[in-house]
C-alpha cells in the first residue's frame, strides 16, 4: 500500500483502520470487563479471612444525636487550671544566684584552641595574622612622579 498523499487519502486510510479495529473488538470478548465489579454490586472476598463470624461485633453506624459519649475524659481536664505557671522555687533561686550562668554555652561553636590541652597550647604561640602596614594616604599628601622615556612624545594632562 502506497503512502497517502492527499487529505482524502488520509481520511480513507483512517476509516479503514477504524473499521478493522471495530471488527477485531466485536470478535474478541473484553477480558478486562469479565473481572470487574459494578457499582452497588457485592464484591467477592476470601471467606476464610473475611467470614461471617465477626458480623455484629462492630459498630456499623454513628448515632445521630448530639449527646456526648461517657468515655470523653477531656472535659474533666479543661475545668482544672493550675494557679500559676512557674518553675519550682529551688530552680528559680539557683538561677538568681548564678549571675554568670550561660544556658547556651554548650551550643557555642568550638575552637581548636579550646580543645587543646596545656602542652599543645604552649607549643602554639599566639601569632599575629598580618602585621600593621604603612598607609601612604594617611597624611593626605599625594606625590605624583612622571617618568619620561627618551624618544617618546610627552603627554600633558
Amino acid at each position: 500500500m502506497a503512502a497517502p498523499r492527499t487529505d482524502q487519502d488520509f481520511a480513507a486510510a483512517i476509516k479503514e483502520l477504524q473499521a478493522g479495529r471495530n471488527i477485531h473488538s466485536e470478535n474478541q470478548p473484553d477480558e478486562n470487563n469479565a473481572n470487574r465489579i459494578g457499582l452497588g454490586a457485592e464484591g467477592h472476598f476470601d471467606t476464610d479471612i473475611y467470614s461471617e463470624k465477626f458480623s455484629g461485633q462492630f459498630v456499623d453506624s454513628i448515632a445521630p444525636n448530639d449527646e456526648q459519649d461517657d468515655d470523653d475524659d477531656m472535659g474533666q481536664m479543661l475545668g482544672k487550671k493550675p494557679s500559676s505557671y512557674s518553675a519550682p522555687l529551688n530552680v528559680l533561686n539557683d538561677l538568681a544566684q548564678d549571675k554568670d550562668y550561660d544556658p547556651f554555652a554548650e551550643h557555642k561553636p568550638k575552637k581548636v584552641r579550646d580543645r587543646d590541652n596545656d602542652y599543645k597550647a604552649q607549643k602554639r604561640p599566639v601569632r599575629m595574622i598580618s602585621p600593621d602596614r604603612h598607609d601612604p594616604f594617611a597624611d593626605g599628601m599625594v606625590i605624583c612622579l612622571s617618568i619620561s622615556v627618551p624618544g617618546t612624545p610627552r603627554n600633558n594632562f
